[in-house]
């Protein structure tokens, strides 16, 4: 697989893509629970601060 990205075709990039998804999945098994427990814990919090986030969009003159 060339590093040129003008080079990279479609099925390298989907390749690639795939590749990475299998390797953080090997990953995820891996982890021990305590980690598994932390990132969800991160990944909560996270989703709370998101829901109490208020979008404010500013007018234009």
């Amino acid at each position: 697989m060339s590093l040129d990205p003008s080079k990279n075709t479609l099925q390298d990039i989907d390749a690639l893509y795939l590749y990475e998804e299998k390797s953080r999945r090997k990953e995820a098994i891996l982890r021990t629970d305590t980690e598994k427990f932390f990132q969800f814990t991160r990944m909560m919090r996270i989703n709370n601060t998101l829901k109490k986030a208020k979008i404010i969009h500013k007018k234009k003159d």
